[in-house]
């Protein structure tokens, strides 16, 4: 019986450590007690000249908060047509995490601003 337990959780370890691989084009290493990364959540040949950000933080893994979907992101920059994301990973032990998901994009009409650098650090 315990076998069986331990074969199991065993099995969700690894699922969970391992499906994050499946989700992004690029996963850099991450630190066991620390982690601050960022990496192409989705591949892309252009990047927009308007840049939108949204998060969702865990605390302890116990508590967890945010909306970290493209849409929230989009809608703080005024993007309507989006042309890349990025992500962004901080991670303290279970203390603290926090991911982030960066859109690039235009407003539909083409209006955004004309400097390619504008917004990107």
């Amino acid at each position: 019986m315990m076998k069986n337990i331990l074969k199991f959780a065993s099995a969700v370890a690894a699922v969970a450590v391992l499906s994050g691989c499946a989700m992004t084009p690029v996963m850099p290493p991450r630190g066991i007690l620390y982690t601050e990364q960022k990496a192409p959540l989705f591949q892309a040949q252009t990047t927009g000249t308007l840049k939108g950000k949204a998060s969702a933080t865990n605390v302890l893994l116990l508590f967890g908060w945010g909306d970290c979907s493209l849409k929230t992101a989009a809608q703080k920059a005024g993007i309507t047509k989006i042309k890349n994301v990025d992500y962004e990973y901080t991670n303290v032990f279970i203390f603290y995490q926090d991911f982030t998901v960066v859109v690039y994009g235009e407003k539909e009409d083409g209006q955004g601003d004309k400097n390619p650098n504008a917004g990107h650090k």
